[in-house]
């Protein structure tokens, strides 16, 4: 609609531009459907178990997947849409009908950049074709209000005129979805681990949340209902020694059968109110972050 009103107005530097960006949306979106390397399969679970350590407040050892009917690597999520364990699962992204994950954020984030250029561009080259018409429509006509002229000269240019609207008023959603992107690599976390983070504020405010020393809640039994402290080895330049629990109840946990076990138990742990208590392991800096979701650290 708009480039066959727009083309033959257009000089050589505009029309070589469009033929350069207007495919690139297209081709990110090709390459975000067709990614399914982030899928964990029996032959790939064990790689995914080494890429990222539990880091035992969102992500605990020993959980297992209730439909795969395996160990749950750390970051790792079941889609029902796609009936699969995704590592790294960001989102599930009905416009690429796929779900975002560390091998296919690049080309996400690409797709998002690619929209925004485009988006801008076309508001800027619709901007650019009417002004002329508008400005001699002030000249003509000053009794009409600038709303009346701007609808009169849309409607005479409605491939160029709609659609050039279209760009401009979509444009601050697809900035907005970018920037909001930035923001998680910024922070070291995904989409689905954000919505994890703020279910763990809100058991704050409530009080039942707890951390502990994993040197020591371990070592005294005291996660033996929480899954093995055998976790597989795995190179992360950042480690730490907490643990966080959530209680039904609100009390300290316990564990152990006997009073002075639940006693030394007791003694583990200290209640956690503020999300500024707790570390996120997964955030390493911004520009280790965008390696890493960008899937560039083994390059």
């Amino acid at each position: 609609m708009f480039l066959s009103g727009a083309w033959f107005q257009l000089g050589r530097g505009h029309q070589f531009a469009i033929l350069l960006i207007v495919p690139l949306p297209y081709a990110f979106t090709y390459l975000c459907i067709t990614s399914t390397a982030g899928t964990i399969t029996p032959g790939n679970h064990a790689e995914h178990m080494r890429n990222y350590p539990y880091d035992h407040t969102l992500y605990h050892p020993g959980q297992t997947c209730r439909t795969c009917q395996w160990v749950k690597p750390a970051r790792s999520k079941h889609c029902s849409i796609c009936r699969a364990c995704i590592g790294r699962f960001d989102h599930h992204c009905v416009w690429i009908n796929n779900c975002v994950t560390k091998d296919n954020l690049r080309w996400f984030l690409a797709l998002l950049c690619s929209l925004v250029v485009v988006l801008l561009y076309g508001s800027y080259l619709a901007y650019l074709l009417l002004s002329p018409q508008i400005r001699a429509g002030n000249r003509v006509s000053t009794s009409r209000s600038f709303l009346t002229r701007l609808s009169i000269v849309l409607a005479q240019n409605r491939g160029v005129g709609s659609v050039g609207l279209l760009a401009l008023l979509s444009s601050p959603l697809a900035i907005g979805l970018l920037s909001y992107h930035i923001y998680l690599i910024w922070a070291g976390t995904t989409t689905n681990e954000t919505q994890k983070w703020g279910d763990l504020k809100l058991d704050m405010a409530d009080g039942v949340v707890w951390k502990g020393q994993k040197s020591v809640v371990y070592k005294n039994g005291s996660l033996s209902s929480l899954g093995t402290e055998d976790e597989p080895p795995i190179l992360w330049p950042v480690s730490s020694n907490q643990v966080i629990v959530r209680t039904v109840d609100g009390r300290a946990p316990v564990f152990g059968s006997s009073r002075q076990n639940d006693a030394a138990s007791n003694n583990d742990w200290t209640r956690c109110w503020t999300l500024s208590e707790v570390e996120n392991v997964y955030d390493l800096g911004f520009l280790d972050n965008l390696r890493d979701a960008l899937n560039l650290a083994g390059s």
